[in-house]
């Protein structure tokens, strides 16, 4: 499931998310914290999403922007 979604450009999964999906379908609870060992012996890693695109920006258009700006304030 997880693969499938990451290849698909699917879902963000949190583990608290994560961990709902199986007391959800199968009646399972699973603590986030085991699930997260689980996952990192299965070679899955946990990260915190960006929530900048800052780093995808191109750096000459961020430029030209903010002359543009510098400009309207004088």
């Amino acid at each position: 499931m997880l693969d499938a979604a990451a290849e698909d450009g699917g879902p963000s999964w949190t583990l608290p998310r994560l961990a709902a999906w199986p007391q959800r379908e199968r009646g399972v609870e699973i603590h986030s914290a085991r699930l997260s060992a689980l996952l990192e012996r299965d070679g899955f890693r946990c990260k915190r999403t960006r929530t900048s695109l800052r780093h995808k920006a191109d750096g000459a258009l961020q430029r030209i922007a903010k002359d543009q700006l510098e400009g309207l304030r004088l």
